[in-house]
């Protein structure tokens, strides 16, 4: 996933310094070295992450990290994780939303309506309440302030047997 180089590595010659980063789905995989490599770079790095496994090896991995236990695809979640950081850091110079999952692995045409909907909710829904709620804290961040969204290789490949 990193082609064999240390989340420090990666970030060498970038200073995050002063720089408050949220990862959703930083526990595990590329959320997981997304904040590595943020927390390398010196940034403040918070990691939102539903699995409680996932969340303690984040917190041993990056002792600087704030992890907080939470399923962003809940609602209210995003603005109390804005609330969190408003009065941690102030601001938020970086948004990474990089949870999603293709939840129900079978042909879409089969799928039922609630479970077409816990598709679009968990890669897009709450993408969009996430981004709504951290915009103040971008704003407070000032220019250079970003979001970066990462999405499924389903984007590039498709769904196959769909």
């Amino acid at each position: 996933m990193t082609g064999g180089l240390a989340p420090a590595q990666l970030s060498q010659g970038l200073d995050f310094s002063g720089k408050t980063v949220l990862v959703t789905g930083g526990g595990v995989g590329i959320g997981r070295a997304i904040a590595e490599a943020f927390a390398g770079a010196g940034a403040q790095v918070v990691i939102a992450e539903i699995d409680p496994a996932n969340a303690d090896a984040a917190e041993q991995a990056m002792p600087t990290a704030r992890v907080i236990r939470c399923d962003v695809r809940q609602r209210g979640v995003s603005a109390m994780l804005a609330e969190r950081i408003m009065a941690e850091s102030g601001k938020l110079d970086v948004l990474v939303n990089n949870v999603g999952h293709f939840v129900h692995a079978r042909p879409f045409a089969m799928l039922a309506d609630e479970e077409a909907e816990d598709i679009l909710d968990t890669n897009l829904g709450q993408l969009l309440r996430m981004t709504r709620a951290m915009i103040p804290l971008l704003r407070s961040a000032g220019a250079g302030s970003s979001i970066i969204n990462v999405t499924s290789i389903e984007a590039h490949r498709g769904i196959p047997y769909c």
